[in-house]
């Protein structure tokens, strides 16, 4: 498989999310943990793949030889951004904790937080 250009082998039953982070490569995600299934209710792991139409959830999508992903183009970044836009509305500020996620990917993808 080929994430961002980079040949990545997987090991049998990974999806490409940990395929990737496996490889040192970055994908953002926040309702993925390894001791839950894989649901993609957080939407910003979506990532083009060749051949497919539409972004491709990357923590549900099986890493596969052959597949061709690319997991920060135009379409998946402007996505995410809404994305983190729309879980801000409803965020509280001064609530979790000081290594937050949501707001450090927001600051990521230039997102102002509340």
């Amino acid at each position: 498989m080929i994430i961002d250009g980079k040949p990545v082998t997987a090991a049998p039953g990974a999806t490409v999310l940990e395929a990737a982070r496996e490889a040192g490569l970055f994908i953002p995600a926040l309702c993925h943990h390894p001791a839950l299934p894989a649901d993609g209710s957080c939407r910003l792991c979506l990532v083009e793949v060749d051949g497919r139409r539409g972004l491709q959830p990357a923590c549900t999508l099986p890493a596969a030889e052959g597949l061709v992903v690319r997991t920060d183009t135009g379409g998946s970044r402007a996505l995410r951004e809404q994305l983190l836009r729309l879980m801000l509305a409803r965020y509280a500020p001064g609530t979790g904790r000081a290594d937050n996620e949501l707001l450090s990917l927001a600051a990521r993808y230039g997102v102002p937080a509340p």
